[in-house]
C-alpha cells in the first residue's frame, strides 16, 4: 500500500527503499534522489547518501580521501553537482575555500 502512494511521486526503486526502511523499521535509509531524500526525510528517522557514506569512511580510517571516489562516481553517470562536490572535498578536509574541483 505504502509502495502505490509513493509510487505516484517516485520511482519504483525510490519506493520500494522507503517502504522496507518503514516496515523493517530500519535504522538509517541510503538514498540519492532527490525527490526520494526529501519525500524520505519526512518519513525515516535517519537517511544517508553516498558522499555521507564516504565522508563516514574517511571518518573512521576505512578510505584515505572521498575525491578518487567522487570521480568515479561521476565518470559512471552519478549526478554531483559541482557545489555538492566542492561541499563534499570541503567537508572532507580535503580542500580550502579556494580550490577547484578539476584538479
Amino acid at each position: 500500500m505504502v509502495v502505490v502512494k509513493l509510487k505516484a511521486r517516485l520511482d519504483l526503486g525510490e519506493s520500494e527503499a522507503i517502504a522496507l526502511a518503514l516496515e523493517k523499521n530500519a535504522d538509517i535509509l541510503i538514498i540519492d534522489e532527490v525527490a526520494g531524500r526529501a519525500i524520505a526525510k519526512k518519513l525515516v528517522n535517519n537517511i544517508i547518501g553516498i558522499i555521507g557514506i564516504l565522508l563516514e569512511a574517511k571518518n573512521v580510517g576505512l578510505i584515505e580521501a572521498i575525491k578518487p571516489y567522487l570521480i568515479n562516481l561521476r565518470a559512471t553517470g552519478f549526478r554531483i553537482n559541482d557545489e555538492l562536490f566542492q561541499f563534499a572535498l570541503k567537508k572532507a578536509g580535503e580542500i580550502n575555500n579556494q580550490a577547484k574541483s578539476n584538479s
